[in-house]
């Protein structure tokens, strides 16, 4: 049990894990705020021109299924690294795929 606690420990994988899930918390934090700023403008958008803004809908979808897939890799339940070491998510590869796998 020592020699495998041990051998984990050393393991440059483990490591290069951890580093890539602190830099995509940092990620998360911006995106969150960025989600923020989207939900404010939006609504202020509704209030005053009565309707959404179309181009940013289509966005926030985007940003909203990025942090969810960057959730899905820090919580060890993908292992396929979220933007910018994969594509950017769009509707449509994910209007296809299924909700769980």
């Amino acid at each position: 049990m020592d020699d495998e606690l041990k051998d984990n420990v050393k393991s440059p994988s483990t490591w290069r894990r951890g580093f890539f899930m602190a830099l995509f918390f940092v990620f998360y934090g911006v995106g969150e705020a960025l989600l923020f700023l989207i939900v404010l403008f939006q609504f202020l958008h509704s209030l005053i021109a009565g309707s959404r803004n179309d181009v940013l809908l289509e966005f926030s979808e985007n940003l909203c299924t990025y942090l969810y897939e960057v959730m899905l890799y820090v919580t060890y339940n993908a292992e396929e690294r979220p933007f910018p070491f994969a594509p950017w998510p769009n509707e449509e590869a994910y209007a296809e795929a299924p909700l769980y796998e």
